[in-house]
Formats: C-alpha cells, structure tokens, sequence
C-alpha cells in the first residue's frame, strides 16, 4: 500500500494542506517575509504535488518546483520547518512514527529541486 493510501488519501492530504498553510502564517520564520508567498499559496498546487510525491498520483504536470515554490523555501531552514511540520500533522504530532519516517524520508528526495539546486539523488 502506498503512502499516499496510508495518509489517507486525496482528503487527507488535502486537509494537511490547510492545517500545513494555517502553521505557517502563524511560524515566525514565515511570518517575517515581507511579502510572503503563503498569502497566495496556490492550495491545490501544493496538493497536487503532495499527491503526486505521496505515489497517488503517476505524473506531476504542475510548474516546476523551483518556480512554484520560488520565494517560499529561499533557504535551508525554511525548508526544514516546512518539512517538519507536515510530517508532524501527517504523524499526528509524532504518534505515528512509521509514517513520520516514510513522510521525511520522501520530502528529503524532494529537497534539492523545491530549493531549487537539483542533484543526482541515490535510490
């Protein structure tokens, strides 16, 4: 079964999204950007794109990442707290540890592209 199946499907994913969007208004590292992106954070997009790394969905047909996120994860640590907040509504704040780790582990693969400096990633 597939992680995106596990998560709960497309719903799920879709209601991490806004409890995802509401944690970050609210974070500080987030907050303090003059003209955040988060104000007109496409929510589908980033569903469709959480869809699509979860594995349910088989192609991605978004923009690319990069420009998508442009301005939202200008660096490393925004990108760590992105990460680590949707892990944790994913985990129910830590409880499900199997699918912190799973949820991690696919949003590190994912890393150099949104940040925008691809890579050769290792399976």
């Amino acid at each position: 079964m597939t992680l995106y199946l596990r998560l709960g499907g497309r719903p799920a994913i879709e209601a991490a999204v806004s409890s995802l969007l509401r944690r970050l208004r609210e974070d500080s590292l987030f907050a303090g950007q003059p003209h955040s992106p988060l104000r007109t954070c496409p929510r589908e997009g980033l569903t469709e794109f959480l869809v699509y790394i979860f594995a349910g969905s088989p192609t991605y047909e978004g923009r690319a990442l990069g420009e998508a996120h442009g301005g939202l994860f200008l660096d490393t640590p925004r990108y760590d707290r992105f990460v680590d907040h949707l892990v944790s509504i994913f985990s129910n704040d830590g409880t499900n540890a199997r699918i912190a780790i799973e949820a991690r582990y696919v949003l590190e693969r994912v890393r150099p592209f949104v940040l925008n400096s691809p890579q050769v990633i290792e399976a």
